[in-house]
């Protein structure tokens, strides 16, 4: 499969994933790093989400970030500074940023990816690292993962860079068999696991499992010592039915990364490879499939797996950093370059100032352009705006700035659809045929039900193929969606799981213009923001000239390839916004909204509660309820949605529990 193939496979927004959302205020970066911004250290949500169960600290914990500069020790050709340092789940992280020195190659020496990491402590002892975590948005910023310390009074971070590495693929093959399958594949028999030698090394393959939704493979490395290694691995095969699959691990899985949020581990003497299966690797334009039936046997042929191993020998001298850094209970985020622009901060009352501070300390180092509002009931405890707008026309993010919402709109069109469902013009178990009787795929429309579609279990697939992406513009209508997948066929019997469809709701937006006689942007206009006193949100054309309008920006150019510039989102954007997402809107207005919702004005509290309440599961502890993601963060309930591509990054999350509102935007 090639890497292009790949990655249009992978295409999907990032909303797959409610923003994760802590229930203590301090811990603001968990909220601004899962909506998705990347602005410097998205890995910190990942330990986060990973310690989701555990009691989150107190909001009053000191912030990380030292007001002087952190020490620095040049490897190669590369400035390595430890800027942060947090406590989460029994874990303690550091976060580290790399700076290529002037006159060296980028592609060359960024990230330190190789790195071998070892936390001294003061007393002697010395503890590795487990893992580590990256964001492709802030190259060369990277968050190191040791089990719990104490690091004050004279800790020292050791770097071992690589001095040899090596790589070898192997192959295992078998000619016939079924998932779930756990064995060797190698052998029609004998032990559990396979062993290849290396550069003098042997690595063992200890633990294979793979199945309908993925798998899982343990490793272990025997030799010399000073040897570690990384492996990636792939699998595929041959269903009976002649479809060639494919199962991929989660380093080249980016949106399974975020609904998993596993780290990396770096070089190690053994470890573990997480696999996830996709759909169709012949036809790449399905998404990647992350949750198969346990329960389903599938027989196969032609069963392939490819390991890859990335063998690296380390010398005996570390180079030691200084780690003089406070430490917090929760993760705070080191700030990354960029350009300085003007914030406005509201006084933070309500146990807020952990937040206030990190923010404010966050948005001065030029580390977020966006707009971050948290609230209680209809006070606005805090809200913060920071960054560019317009970078060319040097127009700064104000608080009523207008975003992109990316997907958020979904919850727009589901409360559409439970208003209409109030009315008695529809209900949850009609059919797409009883609303749209002329829609072009019959036998589709004669199996997949309203509620299917708002809790996307229909089969129904994605709308942002490759034929989408040779001309974004031209897609201004819920109707110039249709031809992208109407005559596919359903991926998986309606009703059978979730699979994130923005199709499923291009459908849903359809059938409102059909049993109203509007237009989508009219009746969400008239029975949702105009009621809410949303003034501010509504989709527009690409070429409007709207005033307070944020301007997207992205390091991707036109075919998604990374690029390391910042620019201007616009030719990959849609030309209009639709039911599925793309509309625009304010911090103050999605305020509004959740005010609007709860307090009676949009829907009953019956339907309020049917809206909101998780009907899927997503993963454990995420739940889908109807366009509103379900969820429990540290043991609290958070409702909403994020949204998320190329210069987008939404979130709102709403705690029904304690009245608290968190909206962030970002462009």
């Amino acid at each position: 499969m090639s890497d292009a193939a790949l990655r249009e496979v992978l295409r999907s927004p990032l909303d797959d994933l409610p923003p994760s959302h802590r229930s203590a205020w301090a811990a603001v970066a968990a909220l601004l790093v899962a909506a998705g911004c990347g602005f410097g250290v998205g890995a910190g949500v990942r330990a986060l989400e990973r310690a989701s169960t555990d009691e989150a600290p107190p909001a009053t914990t000191e912030a990380t970030t030292s007001t002087s500069a952190p020490a620095s020790i040049a490897v190669s050709d590369v400035t390595v500074a430890a800027v942060a340092a947090f406590r989460q789940g029994g874990k303690l992280y550091v976060v580290v940023t790399t700076t290529v020195l002037p006159g060296a190659d980028p592609e060359e020496t960024t990230g330190l990816g190789s790195a071998h990491w070892v936390l001294r402590l003061p007393n002697g002892s010395q503890a590795t690292a487990t893992a580590e975590y990256t964001t492709s948005a802030a190259p060369g910023v990277f968050t190191v993962e040791f089990p719990d310390a104490d690091p004050s009074g004279g800790a020292q971070l050791l770097l071992y860079p690589a001095e040899d590495v090596i790589e070898g693929t192997f192959t295992t093959t078998r000619d016939s068999t079924q998932l779930p399958y756990e064995g060797p594949l190698d052998t029609e028999g004998g032990r559990l696991g396979m062993s290849y030698r290396l550069g003098g090394q042997e690595i063992s393959f200890h633990k294979i499992r793979l199945d309908d939704a993925g798998g899982e493979l343990g490793w272990h490395l025997s030799g010399d010592s000073t040897a570690r290694a990384v492996v990636d691995a792939g699998a595929t095969y041959t269903e009976v039915d002649g479809r060639l699959q494919s199962i991929v691990p989660e380093s080249r899985l980016p949106y399974a990364s975020l609904m998993a949020l596993p780290g990396s581990a770096p070089p190690a003497r053994s470890g573990s490879l997480h696999l996830f299966h996709l759909d169709d690797a012949s036809d790449p334009t399905f998404r990647s499939r992350f949750f198969g039936d346990p329960e389903r046997v599938v027989a196969v042929e032609d069963l392939q797996l490819t390991l890859t191993v990335r063998l690296y020998r380390y010398g005996e001298d570390p180079v030691a950093l200084p780690l003089d850094l406070p430490v917090s209970g929760d993760a705070q985020p080191a700030p990354t370059p960029g350009t300085t622009s003007p914030s406005t901060t509201a006084a933070p009352t309500d146990g807020v100032e952990a937040l206030a501070a990190f923010v404010d300390d966050l948005m001065g180092n030029d580390g977020f352009s966006g707009v971050v509002l948290a609230a209680r009931g209809e006070e606005v405890l805090y809200e913060a705006a920071a960054g560019w707008a317009d970078r060319a026309a040097e127009r700064p993010v104000q608080p009523d700035t207008k975003f992109n919402l990316g997907s958020m709109n979904k919850m727009f069109t589901a409360t559409a659809i439970l208003q209409l469902i109030e009315a008695g013009v529809l209900a949850l178990d009609g059919t797409i045929a009883d609303y749209l009787a002329d829609y072009p795929n019959e036998e589709v429309a004669r199996q997949v039900t309203i509620e299917q579609l708002l809790t996307h279990t229909s089969g129904l697939g994605d709308v942002f193929t490759e034929e989408f992406a040779a001309d974004p513009h031209r897609y201004r209508s819920n109707a110039d969606y249709l031809p992208l997948f109407v005559d596919e066929p359903l991926q998986f019997t309606p009703g059978e799981r979730f699979s994130y469809s923005n199709a499923g709701f291009v459908v849903l937006g359809l059938v409102i213009e059909r049993v109203t006689g509007l237009t989508y942007d009219q009746y969400v206009q008239d029975n949702i923001f105009e009621p809410a006193g949303m003034l501010d949100t509504a989709a527009y054309d690409i070429e409007d000239q709207v005033p307070d309008l944020a301007l997207g920006y992205t390091t991707q150019d036109i075919n998604g390839e990374e690029t390391g510039v910042l620019r201007p989102h616009t030719d990959l954007m849609p030309g209009r916004g639709f039911a599925a997402g793309g509309g625009y809107s304010t911090a103050g207005d999605l305020l509004r909204f959740r005010q609007a919702l709860f307090g009676g004005r949009l829907l009953s509290a019956e339907s309020v509660d049917l809206l909101i309440t998780g009907k899927v599961q997503v993963r454990e502890g995420a739940m889908y309820a109807f366009g509103f993601f379900d969820r429990l963060e540290a043991g609290r309930r958070v409702v909403g949605h994020g949204g998320g591509a190329p210069g987008i990054c939404s979130s709102l999350g709403i705690y029904p529990e304690t009245a608290h509102t968190v909206v962030i935007l970002s462009n």
